[in-house]
């Protein structure tokens, strides 16, 4: 696994829900199905094959389009390919379904310093912040718009937290 995918928290298996236990083949063998969709977005990723694991979560997020990780991870894998704007999207997506999701704010800020908009970016950074005040990527993320806007001493003090929360 690569370290970028090491920072998501990839996890590459989920137990099937309670729905599989009950006996009914019929609800068995489309959430094998669905599971599979599942590990092999997941596996694909690792893989670093995001064509791959975005059309895997895309089959995924047909039957479970509230699983706010899925989306989180389907803008990771845009933002590898360089789609910001459709990663942006997931990422918010993310936050829709789960209010509380610091890594898709995080992670939005990300993006939104590849498309330069530096301003907007730290404030997703922020937010993330704000909600989880020891998430160490969202104060580099912060530093480093702070650094693009040529506010290098704020910068540092962003990099400083991140070293030390």
């Amino acid at each position: 696994m690569n370290d970028e995918a090491k920072k998501c928290n990839i996890t590459p298996f989920r137990r099937p829900d309670k729905r599989v236990r009950s006996g009914n083949i019929s609800i068995y063998q489309n959430n094998l199905k669905t599971q599979n969709h599942f590990t092999n977005a997941y596996a694909f990723l690792e893989m670093e094959l995001y064509e791959k694991s975005i059309d895997s979560f895309d089959e995924y997020l047909q039957v479970n389009p509230r699983d706010s990780e899925v989306y989180d991870h389907k803008g990771y894998a845009l933002y590898k390919l360089e789609k910001y704007q459709e990663a942006i999207e997931c990422y918010d997506k993310a936050v829709e379904i789960a209010p509380q999701h610091v890594n898709s704010y995080c992670n939005k800020g990300s993006a939104l310093s590849k498309l330069k908009e530096y301003e907007e970016a730290m404030e997703y950074c922020d937010r993330a912040i704000e909600i989880d005040p020891r998430h160490s990527v969202s104060y580099c993320n912060k530093g480093d718009s702070l650094s693009n806007l040529k506010k290098y001493e704020e910068a540092i003090e962003c990099y400083d937290i991140a070293r030390t929360v």
